[in-house]
């Protein structure tokens, strides 16, 4: 079913995207920095430089099978909507959090780390919860073409960059090395959805 990234906008009503940004994009939700806004400092690949950022984590089944953090029941109904405006279903969350990439130098490589969520099959639903610049860049490859230990920016072809927009969700195969790229205008942030899906062709 996902061959190519599925891109649904609007996923949600205005008025609860408009709500979604205002908490997202203000001191109600608790961001905590991280060293990488892609890989964990344990996990950094060597040669590297790591990409500050802020993350907020939501869900993760592997920690605890219940919410970790009290903004779970306001942006779960988001992926329930995205599926459902999507045809999408899904068997069980694995993982939900937000990411807060802020403005980079434009003279800098605006490019964050390629990679992949998770190794076992999955899908990903990323969303969008403000207009912002720095595409998600798709590539062909994919984990089954590539392990990641072996990954190299130039083995690697790029099949789509999604610009961020408000209300916009995009659906893809979640072995498929995608990459975020650094804003310069200003704040993007996003949540990002890991599932297990029927949809997913394994």
């Amino acid at each position: 079913m996902f061959n190519d990234p599925l891109i649904i906008d609007d996923c949600i009503s205005r008025k609860f995207s408009d709500h979604i940004k205002s908490v997202l994009m203000s001191a109600q939700i608790e961001w905590y920095y991280q060293y990488d806004i892609t890989y964990p400092e344990e996990k950094m690949p060597i040669g590297f430089t790591p990409r500050p950022g802020l993350s907020h984590l939501y869900y993760d089944n592997v920690r605890s099978n219940r919410p970790l953090s009290q903004w779970y029941h306001l942006v779960f109904p988001v992926l329930l909507e995205a599926c459902d405006k999507a045809g999408v279903k899904f068997d069980e969350l694995m993982r939900a959090r937000s990411f807060m990439h802020l403005p980079a130098n434009p003279n800098t490589n605006l490019l964050n780390h390629p990679h992949i969520d998770y190794e076992i099959p999955h899908l990903v639903c990323l969303y969008y919860v403000n207009d912002s610049d720095g595409p998600t860049v798709v590539y062909n490859e994919t984990l089954r073409d590539i392990k990641e230990e072996n990954l190299k920016l130039e083995d690697l072809t790029v099949r789509m960059e999604i610009e961020p927009k408000q209300g916009r969700c995009v659906f893809f195969d979640g072995h498929i090395y995608h990459s975020s790229t650094q804003p310069v205008n200003g704040s993007r942030a996003v949540i990002n959805f890991n599932m297990l899906s029927p949809s997913y062709d394994r």
